[in-house]
């Protein structure tokens, strides 16, 4: 839901050097790869549950026998859950080419390159 944001302003503030993280002006950085991490986490996990939907989807599809007929063998069932899976399976590849990426790039190259590929497996 749409909110207004709140804006702080910090003046004349002094941090103690032993407190910086990382380069001095590159805290973005950071936080962008913290951000980054944690969304395809949580794009990993949303597909671990999708992954279990769609099998427990199959496993009813081939127990449940309207009219004494599978509804696995039904076109109308088979389509949609073979779709399903397919964009599984891309997903699937497209959190782990991330991820590989992600473990070779610096912070910078992570918060400069990937937040497309993140955004994708997110969505």
């Amino acid at each position: 839901m749409p909110t207004d944001h709140a804006t702080l302003s910090l003046k004349s503030v002094f941090v103690p050097s032993s407190f910086i993280l990382g380069t001095v002006d590159r805290g973005l950085s950071i936080a962008q790869t913290f951000v980054h991490e944690n969304r395809l986490r949580q794009a990993a996990s949303s597909l671990g549950a999708a992954q279990f939907c769609i099998e427990e989807s199959i496993k009813y599809a081939r127990i449940r026998k309207p009219f004494g007929k599978e509804l696995s063998s039904n076109q109308g069932i088979q389509f949609p859950i073979v779709e399903l899976a397919t964009q599984a399976e891309m997903l699937e590849l497209l959190i782990l080419r991330t991820a590989v990426r992600m473990d070779g790039a610096s912070q910078l190259e992570i918060e400069r390159d990937l937040g497309p590929q993140v955004s994708m497996c997110n969505v």
